[in-house]
């Protein structure tokens, strides 16, 4: 369910930015940790750099 989230934020990041992944990086992360529950947290954060 992580990878689903951080790639339907990935996904979206792509939309509204145009692909320019430093400006999203941090709303994709927000999102992340917002609607990810901590049990799925876990070794994730490595995609969160």
């Amino acid at each position: 369910d992580a990878l689903k989230y951080a790639k339907k934020a990935i996904f979206l990041g792509r939309m509204i930015y145009d692909d320019d992944y430093e400006r999203y990086l941090i709303t994709v992360k927000d999102i992340i940790m917002a609607k990810v529950p901590m049990k799925h947290r876990i070794g994730f954060d490595k995609y969160l750099v």
